[in-house]
């Protein structure tokens, strides 16, 4: 068995960098209590966007189911509403996407608990919990 010469080539670019090595990792759970709990024992409150918002979305959504069918108040009413849910899906996004910032600012390696939102949300009583804080 022969052995066949390497050719290299010089591309005019860097040689790349030695490798980096995984110093901080961090593991985190997700929970209804508190939204994220660290391994170091670190805890992120859970903001409860959706119970913040309730009072004004029940009140939206009795003043739709008021209203006739086809009527331009009905379709104000839907637009109101729709508008509501959208500030509650907005902030969640927002709180995530920050969350998620600092942890991987902070971390090289993350390790998250696997959890199945939608077995839990079966449970009548803790559904809207639930799906608060997934």
């Amino acid at each position: 068995m022969s052995v066949k010469p390497l050719l290299l080539a010089d591309d005019g670019q860097e040689a790349a960098a030695k490798p980096i090595y995984i110093t901080t990792v961090a593991g985190y759970d997700l929970g209804l209590s508190h939204y994220l709990i660290g391994n170091d024992g670190g805890k992120v409150a859970n903001p409860r966007h959706l119970v913040n918002a309730y009072r004004r979305l029940r009140s939206d959504s009795k003043a739709l189911s008021r209203k006739k069918l086809g009527s331009a108040n009905r379709r104000k009413a839907r637009v109101r509403l729709a508008a509501q849910h959208e500030l509650v899906a907005n902030a969640r996004a927002d709180f995530q996407h920050k969350l998620s910032r600092r942890i991987i600012d902070e971390n090289q390696a993350v390790i998250v608990e696997t959890l199945k939102s939608a077995n839990m949300m079966k449970n009548r009583r803790l559904a809207r919990h639930i799906g608060d804080s997934a």
